[in-house]
């Protein structure tokens, strides 16, 4: 891999920091639901509401489990907190990279070895995530509208199953290109 240039490793900081604060934010979300549901389950009201309408207990009973099974292995709150430290890294490099007045090479070769170990302590990508983090840098950097990515409505509907892993994202641009390029009949479809 190439060394990164002050531009693309500052921007390369900032996206990385932008999709750890939403995915840090997400988790401590689905957490904090899980917990609420817990405890509005498990409690003795909860029982006492369920019989007067009419439903068996027994289920608000299971419906308690499988929420504090999926806390459990989903682990939200541990999760929340790995993008927490990973984003407090990425600011860490973005204010050292911001201190360097003219960096030299030395300086930009400490940075690009600092943004690899970072990597290597990332968890698995979610590629919505990081295609929208891709797009609020870009916003905040001054990048063309042209090069922000295109993220279709389904994939971001269906992003908590999954939905994107294998999906070449393409920018504005792209897709216009690739639209120009289709016979005039067809340049209104939406793909």
């Amino acid at each position: 891999m190439e060394p990164l240039t002050a531009p693309e490793l500052i921007f390369h900081a900032v996206r990385n920091a932008q999709y750890h604060t939403a995915r840090r934010r997400s988790l401590e979300r689905w957490n904090r639901y899980a917990t609420a549901l817990s405890v509005l389950l498990g409690g003795a009201v909860m029982v006492d509401v369920a019989g007067k309408a009419g439903l068996d207990i027994v289920w608000i009973g299971a419906a308690t489990a499988v929420v504090g099974v999926a806390q459990l292995v989903f682990d939200f709150a541990g999760r929340a907190r790995i993008h927490e430290t990973l984003q407090r890294r990425y600011y860490d490099l973005l204010a050292a990279m911001r201190r360097a007045v003219a960096p030299d090479t030395a300086e930009l070769a400490e940075w690009n070895a600092t943004l690899a170990q970072i990597y290597g302590d990332e968890p698995p990508v979610e590629p919505i995530a990081d295609a929208i983090a891709y797009n609020a840098a870009g916003n905040a950097l001054g990048m063309e509208a042209s090069e922000s990515l295109v993220i279709p409505f389904r994939l971001r509907f269906f992003a908590l199953l999954g939905a994107g892993a294998s999906h070449r994202f393409e920018t504005r641009a792209e897709r216009q290109a690739r639209r120009d390029a289709r016979p005039w009949l067809l340049r209104w479809w939406p793909c």
